[in-house]
């Protein structure tokens, strides 16, 4: 009889602890899931050209940088706060042929859809590292004709729900002169997973 009391006692402590660890992962599946609801991805903040050539070397990495031109007024990213940057580099490939990149990142656009993008002639760019939150709300594209003469993609930071206006960074490129005879000589554009890789290193995870 005592043996059975025992069981008992013992079975009655294992099923509160059971409900007891089951109760506490919830509610930190719950703190999970509320952290991720709130964070979102926002501009880092860049205040020299040389901090935004260490963030984008590997794909500038044969480019010299020419000029960046930041402006900043406040304490980014507490608002209010004006925050925006852009630079350019290029590369000679002969005695008159160079190639151009620019970057421009602003925390000031304007509120986007894909809708708007494809009436000004851009398409969506799909990338799995962008399924998990807080990336999945962002909206890449690029224009749908991207040639050689000129190229450009953009990715665009939603935070109309966050009470602020929406964060966009802007990658083009070109080259000169355009003289049809050169353009044989001229690479590609850049490709949709080598874009994304250094737009990823401009942005990170912030609890708004």
């Amino acid at each position: 009889m005592f043996q059975k009391n025992r069981l008992h006692a013992f079975g009655s402590l294992f099923l509160l602890a059971t409900i007891f660890f089951l109760m506490a992962c919830n509610k930190i599946d719950g703190d999970k899931k509320e952290e991720d609801t709130n964070a979102s991805a926002i501009l880092k903040y860049i205040e020299s050209g040389a901090q935004l050539q260490t963030l984008t070397n590997s794909f500038m990495n044969e480019f010299v940088f020419d000029n960046i031109n930041v402006v900043s007024v406040g304490a980014y990213p507490q608002q209010p706060f004006v925050f925006y940057y852009d630079a350019a580099w290029s590369k000679q490939l002969t005695n008159e042929l160079y190639l151009n990149r620019h970057l421009s990142a602003t925390a000031g656009a304007g509120s986007m859809t894909m809708e708007d993008y494809s009436s000004l002639g851009f398409v969506k760019i799909s990338d799995s590292r962008l399924n998990e939150s807080p990336y999945k709300n962002l909206l890449l594209v690029k224009k749908s004709d991207n040639n050689k003469r000129d190229w450009r993609f953009e990715m665009h930071i939603p935070l109309e729900n966050n009470n602020r206006r929406s964060q966009n960074i802007t990658i083009s490129g070109s080259y000169s002169p355009w003289n049809d005879h050169l353009e044989a000589t001229v690479p590609a554009p850049p490709g949709d997973n080598e874009v994304v890789s250094v737009m990823l290193q401009l942005i990170e995870s912030q609890k708004l």
